[in-house]
C-alpha cells in the first residue's frame, strides 16, 4: 500500500532536480538625446549588437529601443528615458557603447 504512486517512468513535477541556472540580471535607466535621423540609425546599431532587452520612453509610449520603426513612431524632439535590463556584463557593455547618446540628468 506504501507503493510509490507516480508509476516507473514518471519524473518530478516540482521541477526541483531539473530547474535551469538563472542568470542575475540587473536595470539601468538614463536620458538620452535620439533627436536626428542619424542618431536613430547609430543608437539602434548599438541596441542591436546587445543582449540587453532596450525600452524607450517618450511620454507615455515605450518602444522597442532595437527597432527603428518604433522609434520614430515617438517625439524625439526631447531627450528620451532608456531602460535596459539584462546581465550586469551586458549592461556594463550597451552603457559604454551608447555613452555618446546620453544626457545628464536635470536637477
Amino acid at each position: 500500500m506504501g507503493a510509490d504512486r507516480r508509476g516507473a517512468g514518471s519524473q518530478r513535477t516540482d521541477g526541483a532536480a531539473d530547474a535551469p541556472e538563472r542568470k542575475s540580471t540587473m536595470k539601468k535607466q538614463f536620458r538620452a538625446n535620439l533627436n536626428s535621423i542619424d542618431t536613430v540609425k547609430e543608437f539602434v546599431a548599438v541596441a542591436g549588437q546587445s543582449a540587453c532587452e532596450i525600452d524607450v520612453r517618450s511620454g507615455r509610449y515605450v518602444v522597442d529601443g532595437k527597432s527603428i520603426l518604433g522609434l520614430f513612431s515617438i517625439d524625439l524632439s526631447n531627450p528620451v528615458e532608456i531602460a535596459v535590463q539584462g546581465a550586469p556584463e551586458d549592461i556594463a557593455q550597451f552603457d559604454r557603447l551608447s555613452r555618446r547618446f546620453q544626457v545628464e540628468a536635470e536637477d
